[in-house]
């Protein structure tokens, strides 16, 4: 089967990520729910995260900076949505946001899990923004 081609596929992600309102039937617990939430939840984190990328190759980084905005909002204890934000800044030239985004997410490990920044947020930052 083929790919879909650029604009195709970020028409369908586009639409996929706008239906996403968050996780399936919030506050029930049930156990047959859990890890329902957890996949719908990934599979929208990760919509997000091509999303981004096919909007990059397509040089519209105002729609990947929404995009990765609506990712770091998704997942903010997790560091990729802090790399794809700190990259689209850089991208559109906008360092001084990149190294805020890396702030961010540099507090945020320290905070949550008394911990830096993984090597691959730290080579992301060296590569676009620490150059």
């Amino acid at each position: 089967a083929g790919r879909l081609g650029g604009g195709a596929a970020i028409h369908l992600l586009r639409t996929s990520v706008a239906q996403y309102a968050g996780d399936l039937l919030p506050g029930a617990s049930d156990d047959w729910i859990l890890p329902l939430q957890e996949r719908l939840r990934e599979h929208y984190l990760a919509a997000l995260g091509r999303l981004i990328n096919l909007l990059v190759d397509q040089h519209d980084l105002a729609g990947a900076l929404q995009a990765a905005q609506r990712l770091v909002a998704a997942a903010p204890l997790r560091e990729e949505p802090y790399r794809h934000l700190i990259r689209v800044h850089a991208l559109a030239g906008d360092t001084v946001a990149a190294r805020q985004a890396y702030a961010v997410c540099v507090a945020m490990r320290a905070r949550e899990f008394d911990a830096s920044p993984s090597p691959a947020t730290e080579a992301v930052y060296r590569q676009f923004v620490d150059e």
